[in-house]
């Protein structure tokens, strides 16, 4: 079968995953689904979408919402009469990858999919976010895939903040807690913001300084943007801004004397945000700190929301989108020894785009009038 676009090697994977559970160690997928779309969200081929087999023990285990929901969906009495392993259910899944896209190529899209990419554990009041087991479980699924992802919560954090009243304007989820439901509603919500919240077409571009925008002083909408130098974690960047990318404060540690800087850094957030997981965690491919950070001080994550703003997502949907927009982007070198210019890059990355991409944004309308 021919590919979508053989020019465009980019294509958004959509994959979702229901679990049998929240924990990583305990259990596991019970069902898969993929789809493919172009950048302008057409072109959509379905792929399979993949109940397995699990013997009674592992639906023993698992956790008491889970069994709800997917007693609710029918889905427990579908995982008792499949006959397809874990392992053939995700050849069947690169099989359908490599028919219509080079391998490494296909973008990972979704919500909340960093989750899905790296082993990040997080259970955000009572639920786990479905996107975290690929590695684990699926491992060479994991290696075709392109480094890249296409976040939609990234888009809903932003819009949240910059345009409240298109915020309430979103598709909302049925809340199916099936796969293939799942994936139809992260296309639907993707393509509601890019027909209502982006300029796809030219305009003139706008660099800095900007007009100043006004503090925030409601902790509610704070950020928290994060920067880590390496697997190890020697060092660590935090800053925190405003939902107007104001800097508010920040902290660097050196994370050689382990445990005093974990409470340090734990300190921190407490002194700056509120804890009760309003403030996303921010940053440029920020999937990858955050997957660090959560080895090594969970209780970190465990402040801030689950969901994240990665500002590389910008990136990779106005390459395909605003074309003008994204060869005049400033660019920020990544530089894990400095951490400083690279992470206070990123913030100015995204006050770029918010300038530059965001339509009906009341802030940007104020610098125009």
């Amino acid at each position: 079968m021919a590919m979508i676009n053989d020019c465009d090697h980019n294509l958004l994977v959509w994959i979702d995953l229901e679990m049998s559970g929240l924990d990583l160690n305990i259990h596991t997928i019970v069902e898969i689904a993929i789809a493919i779309t172009d950048f302008h969200l057409k072109n959509y081929i379905e792929g399979p979408d993949i109940v397995i087999h699990h013997d009674q023990d592992v639906l023993d285990k698992m956790n008491d919402w889970s069994r709800t929901q997917h007693t609710k969906s029918g889905l427990i009495e579908l995982i008792r009469q499949s006959q397809i392993s874990l392992h053939d259910a995700e050849t069947q899944v690169i099989d359908f990858l490599k028919r219509h896209c080079p391998p490494g190529t296909g973008i990972l899209a979704g919500n909340s999919v960093f989750v899905d990419r790296w082993q990040v554990f997080l259970i955000i009041f009572g639920k786990i976010y479905k996107k975290l087991f690929i590695e684990k479980y699926m491992p060479r699924l994991h290696t075709v895939l392109h480094p890249s992802i296409v976040d939609c919560s990234t888009l809903k954090e932003l819009t949240l903040r910059w345009q409240p009243v298109r915020y309430t304007q979103r598709p909302h989820k049925q809340m199916m807690h099936r796969a293939r439901d799942d994936i139809r509603e992260s296309i639907n919500e993707l393509n509601h913001y890019r027909q209502h919240n982006f300029y796809l077409t030219g305009h003139t571009i706008r660099h800095p300084p900007y007009l100043p925008a006004p503090t925030l002083s409601n902790p509610r909408t704070h950020l928290v943007w994060l920067k880590t130098d390496s697997d190890q974690v020697n060092h660590v960047y935090v800053i925190i801004t405003d939902g107007n990318l104001n800097i508010l404060n920040d902290i660097y540690l050196d994370m050689n004397e382990k445990c005093n800087q974990y409470s340090l850094l734990v300190g921190f957030l407490h002194r700056n945000i509120l804890v009760n997981r309003s403030s996303p965690i921010c940053g440029q491919c920020v999937h990858i700190d955050r997957a660090r950070i959560e080895r090594i001080v969970p209780e970190l994550l465990s402040c801030c929301h689950y969901r994240s703003i990665d500002v590389d997502v910008l990136n990779v949907l106005c390459r395909r989108w605003a074309r003008q927009v994204y060869e005049n982007r400033p660019i920020i070198c990544a530089n894990s020894n400095d951490l400083v210019t690279e992470l206070q890059g990123s913030i100015q990355l995204l006050q770029y785009y918010r300038a530059n991409v965001f339509k009906f944004d009341l802030f940007v309308q104020e610098k125009q009038s």
